[in-house]
């Protein structure tokens, strides 16, 4: 017996448009710079409201039906963001020094110009139900 597979379609990479806002600043060394004056850490963020769409699933896809029933399909970028699971009890990366890491503001910026939508972040139940505070010392505040 013979199985014959579809052919593989390869992706082809796209390039990511990039903000109109060149920074410098922060340790994501991803070709972006912005002025060393801007602040990189903001204190409030605006009200961006909520609105909870229809998700559905048909032949393997997911949609997001609108309140005109158009049915836009969706993808999920993500990534695995760990650190939390260990007994630090923090995300990698948000501590300070000479080598590396940066600010939660200047993580979550790389992730929208890059178009991420979900983030996984691992935890152990221990951490949760003993109420396990951070490493301060890693807080890069």
């Amino acid at each position: 017996m013979t199985t014959t597979l579809a052919p593989i379609t390869p992706i082809t990479p796209t390039t990511t448009p990039r903000d109109t806002i060149n920074y410098t600043m922060g340790m994501i060394r991803d070709g972006v710079i912005r002025p060393v004056d801007q602040d990189s850490n903001p204190t409030a963020y605006a009200d961006q409201g909520c609105y909870l769409p229809n998700y559905v699933s048909k032949n393997g896809k997911m949609y997001i039906v609108t309140n005109t029933n158009q049915e836009i399909p969706i993808a999920i970028k993500g990534i695995n963001w760990f650190g939390m699971e260990t007994e630090n009890a923090i995300p990698f990366g948000l501590w300070t020094n000479d080598q590396n890491g940066t600010t939660l503001f200047e993580l979550a910026s790389f992730l929208s110009r890059n178009q991420f939508n979900s983030v996984r972040l691992p935890l152990t139940v221990s951490s949760i139900l003993n109420n396990t505070a951070p490493n301060r010392g890693l807080i890069h505040e």
